[in-house]
């Protein structure tokens, strides 16, 4: 493959553009520094559950619903981590429709 002169008068279908004037390069044809991506408002990004520190479980709706800790706070990530034997007991009894046992 030869480079053609910038004064070439062949009849290949780069030279006859470059002659009209209408050699234009795509804009994604030039390499960048820096990534474009689209424009992405922070108001609407849907929030990771998991990054905001919060523990919960997602409804076959949609829905996020977080769990309650004993003063009636959304329980934390670190707090649903340390008691998550005896919470996911609960969770179990409350959902097989069991009786539910104080667990300490």
């Amino acid at each position: 493959m030869s480079i053609h002169p910038s004064d070439c008068e062949c009849d290949t279908l780069g030279c006859e553009l470059r002659r009209g004037g209408l050699f234009v390069l795509a804009s994604a044809a030039t390499p960048t520094r820096s990534r474009r991506l689209p424009f992405r408002d922070p108001a609407k990004v849907n929030h990771n559950s998991w990054e905001a520190g919060i523990a919960g479980e997602h409804r076959p709706d949609g829905s996020f619903m977080p769990y309650i800790g004993a003063d009636g706070s959304r329980m934390h990530v670190k707090e649903y981590g340390e008691n998550r034997v005896a919470l996911d007991s609960v969770r179990r009894h409350q959902t097989s429709g069991s009786s539910i046992e104080k667990v300490s």
